[in-house]
């Protein structure tokens, strides 16, 4: 290849080095896959730095045609999305441009073998909130992803963000371009050959990378995928033609093993009970089963759950968690009205009696969520200003002369609006605070409001 690619909107894209040599060693190169190899590359005309997607044999025109439509449409800022596509090549082949990730980023492997951690189990929740967000983006605009697996998605842990790679072969409902996944990571439905991949099948594939991250394990990889790996021949009906849920509710038949399973054992029983019920319920609705018709598969996966109730059960997740009182590890309580419910910490096996304040978010006068306010914790701006931002809004504070006084300090760049019977109106910059009393009304943002309830047993 050249020094220089022309591209379709007639920006030429200049390698920044040696196409031989890692961009570590002062080349361009900056990797390759089954597709093709990736370079770094400046536009010429803006002086922009650039990925650029070199494919290693010709792809269809159908499949070009695609890359061409979608390029530049990006429906999330969490998307490596085609930003260009090049012209045709004196060899045939074609590429596209995509921007470049930051350093901050780490591969899916990277993060399960423990190289690179979440500080906190927040900042964990919320990456996977901006995964799922990212995906009820993509659905919205029509398209489905159709390969979603483990290297297709990259983890800012200490910004509870993610990238997600590969959008090439993104295409509208109803086309596929030959993409059917990755084993163990495609729908049933899809491994099996009933179904060409979709929106059900991404939603399912979502479901199990969220069960990965979170458990260490596949949904699927009981005591069944030990005897196939002594025995053979158990792949495809443990992943296609009759997969069994590890925590299936009545068929126990594929457990986790108790002692090469214990991370799935663990991680299962520290879940909130409503997160369970939604990996189990895409987990165990709409698998094909022996003497299943496709209409009934077809009717039953659509029952997996959607990107806005994972959105929702996450989001109410994170508002709940808190230090227990007695082993500090995060817990995720009960909010019932302006009470906590005593429960038993899934970590210590303690019962537990939490007392604190509880804000209560409106939109537009509708209740959105309701957050414990633990010492510590730092609040979103998505949570109170509708900010797609996983930036504090506000952090919560505990009176080092009584531990059972909190406050909230402003973080925001403007001033709240701040409220309680029987006081005037008082104005809150930033770095000001707020004590968490009860009654207290907050106005972040004009559509926003939250107020303070605080019984304490």
């Amino acid at each position: 290849m050249g020094n220089t690619v022309k591209m379709a909107s007639g920006d030429i894209m200049e390698l920044v080095g040696d196409p031989k040599k890692s961009v570590a060693r002062g080349g361009s190169f900056l990797g390759s896959g089954g597709q093709g190899s990736v370079f770094k590359v400046k536009n010429k005309r803006t002086g922009e730095l650039l990925a650029l997607k070199l494919y290693s044999h010709e792809m269809s025109k159908e499949f070009i045609d695609n890359l061409t439509r979608n390029a530049g449409k990006s429906p999330h800022p969490s998307f490596l999305w085609p930003l260009d596509i090049t012209e045709r090549l004196p060899n045939g082949k074609y590429g596209y441009t995509m921007e470049l990730y930051g350093k901050g980023y780490s591969k899916f492997a990277k993060v399960l073998k423990g190289g690179v951690k979440f500080p906190t189990k927040e900042m964990q929740i919320a990456a996977l909130i901006d995964l799922v967000d990212a995906f009820e983006a993509l659905h919205a605009k029509g398209y489905s992803y159709q390969d979603l697996n483990d290297g297709g998605v990259l983890f800012d842990c200490n910004n509870g963000k993610v990238l997600i790679c590969d959008n090439d072969n993104v295409a509208p409902y109803g086309v596929n371009l030959g993409i059917v996944g990755k084993f163990r990571w495609m729908a049933p439905e899809v491994a099996i050959h009933m179904f060409k991949p979709d929106k059900h099948s991404d939603r399912f594939s979502l479901a199990v990378l969220m069960f990965y991250l979170l458990l260490h394990a596949h949904p699927y990889d009981g005591i069944l995928r030990l005897q196939g790996e002594r025995t053979g021949g158990l792949e495809n009906k443990i992943y296609g033609t009759n997969p069994v849920f590890i925590f299936h509710p009545t068929d126990k038949s594929n457990r986790p093993d108790p002692v090469e399973d214990k991370n799935a054992i663990k991680g299962w029983s520290y879940l909130p009970e409503h997160i369970r019920e939604l990996f189990t319920r895409t987990f165990t609705s709409g698998m094909p089963c022996p003497g299943m018709s496709r209409d009934t598969l077809d009717r039953d996966r659509q029952n997996r759950v959607g990107e806005r109730e994972w959105k929702d059960a996450l989001h109410r997740w994170m508002d709940t968690l808190v230090a227990c009182p007695n082993c500090k590890l995060p817990l995720s309580v009960t909010v019932q009205g302006d009470k906590i419910l005593e429960q038993k910490c899934p970590h210590c096996g303690k019962k537990v009696k939490v007392e604190l304040p509880i804000l209560h978010i409106y939109r537009k006068d509708k209740l959105a969520r309701e957050i414990v306010l633990d010492a510590g914790k730092e609040i979103a701006k998505s949570s109170v200003t509708g900010e797609r931002s996983n930036e504090p809004a506000f952090c919560v504070l505990q009176s080092p002369k009584n531990p059972l006084v909190y406050g909230i300090k402003n973080l925001l760049p403007y001033q709240w609006t701040c409220t309680q019977t029987g006081a005037k109106v008082r104005l809150v910059n930033n770095g000001e605070k707020v004590a968490a009393l009860n009654g207290v009304n907050i106005s972040f943002t004009y559509d926003f409001r939250g107020e303070i309830s605080y019984s304490k047993m």
